[in-house]
């Protein structure tokens, strides 16, 4: 009988640890995803930023892995938390040709905008857009 009741509790304990582990958000890091879909022939770098020029002090990192062509690549970061709570309207991706990136300097590049192309994007965008965005 006191082992029926211990294999209860267990299963019961499991089972509670079971639930509230499926209550976890995952990575605090990833609480929203934004989708990079590359339409093109092209090997894409992009470049977030809430202004609608590339920064002055805003270097060019290589944080981030190419976009190959006819591939897309999924940016897991705080997206609604930018456009909730810290109350930011619009943001910006700048998406740049890989090769150009590889061979011309940053200063070049942001002096004569160098980038493909430019798509400026608010939370209601980014919802009629299912939280993708393409390029051409």
């Amino acid at each position: 009988m006191c082992l029926l009741k211990n294999s209860l509790l267990i299963s019961i304990l499991i089972f509670l640890m079971v639930i509230f582990q499926g209550c976890w958000y995952g990575d605090p890091a990833c609480y929203s995803s934004v989708y990079i879909l590359n339409n093109s022939n092209k090997t894409l770098e992009f470049y977030f930023d809430s202004s609608s020029i590339i920064s002055s002090d805003s270097i060019f990192k290589k944080y981030s892995k190419p976009i190959y062509p006819f591939s897309n690549k999924e940016l897991c970061s705080w997206w609604k938390k930018i456009f909730g709570e810290l109350g930011i309207i619009d943001e910006h991706l700048f998406l740049f040709d890989k090769a150009v990136v590889d061979s011309v300097p940053w200063d070049t590049i942001k002096v004569h905008n160098m980038y493909l192309k430019r798509i400026d994007f608010t939370r209601a965008t980014l919802d009629s857009l299912h939280w993708t965005l393409t390029y051409p």
